[in-house]
């Protein structure tokens, strides 16, 4: 069973900035949207304003890795829908999901 506690707060620290939950955060520590929001925003003002270009009206068609390490991101513009192959040393997949609830973890049928 996995703990109905875990959060965004705490339990990883991959960050060059710390994340505080607000006033609003609820009491066993999870960080509401404004927080995750607000940690956004400063963390591209801190360390990304001057290194990233966003780009938007784009779907990710595949992504896949090299044998050096590098990831290739091929994209379709969403109104042209022409393609591009991108390359990073880094991705991040961000599905929206913050913090698990309650879940029954069951062992896999063998």
């Amino acid at each position: 069973m996995l703990s109905s506690r875990l959060s965004v707060h705490g339990e990883y620290t991959f960050s060059a900035m710390e994340m505080v939950p607000s006033q609003g955060a609820t009491e066993d520590r999870h960080l509401t949207g404004a927080d995750l929001c607000n940690y956004m925003e400063k963390y591209y003002d801190t360390f990304l304003k001057t290194k990233v270009n966003f780009i938007f009206n784009t779907e990710v068609l595949e992504i896949s890795r090299e044998q050096d390490g590098k990831w290739f991101v091929q994209t379709e513009d969403t109104q042209t829908h022409t393609t591009n192959i991108l390359k990073f040393c880094r991705i991040i997949i961000a599905t929206g999901v913050s913090h698990l609830s309650s879940y029954e973890v069951s062992p896999a049928p063998v």
